[in-house]
């Protein structure tokens, strides 16, 4: 069953899901891992999901997307074009890289129902971005 991090936008949003078949709180960042068979309907069928992704795997390691995400663009861009740049895309800017001028942090300003994956697909097809991809957090257990 895919795993997949959720944004609530209302606290209680995932509780009358009926696609959500178990939802754990990822410790104290308001964002909750979910299972579900179709990640897609628990976000098209509320209201109440700010934002979705899938979890990522990898060496079985599993991350999970924040919310925000990171683009460097080809070539570092004036104030002026970056935050028209964001705006377009309604999304805000969290802060810039001081040490690679043509990458910076944004995250998404629409209220409801933003899936990730699609954000970063849109920002990866723009020619002024050389890759954008999702900051995510995660978990790291001795052995």
């Amino acid at each position: 069953m895919p795993r997949f991090v959720v944004k609530p936008g209302e606290p209680g949003a995932l509780r009358d899901n009926l696609d959500v078949t178990s939802a754990e709180p990822l410790e104290e960042t308001g964002l909750f891992v979910v299972d579900a068979p179709d990640p897609r309907s628990v976000l098209t069928n509320s209201q109440q999901i700010a934002w979705a992704a899938p979890t990522i795997e990898d060496a079985g390691q599993e991350s999970y997307p924040s919310g925000e995400v990171s683009i460097r663009f080809e070539a570092p861009l004036d104030d002026a074009d970056v935050d028209s740049f964001v705006k377009q895309h309604e999304l805000e800017l969290r802060r810039q890289n001081e040490f690679v001028p043509q990458q910076v942090v944004v995250a998404p300003t629409r209220e409801r129902k933003t899936w990730l994956p699609d954000l970063i697909q849109s920002l990866n097809s723009e020619r002024v971005v050389a890759k954008a991809w999702p900051n995510t957090l995660s978990r790291y257990r001795r052995r």
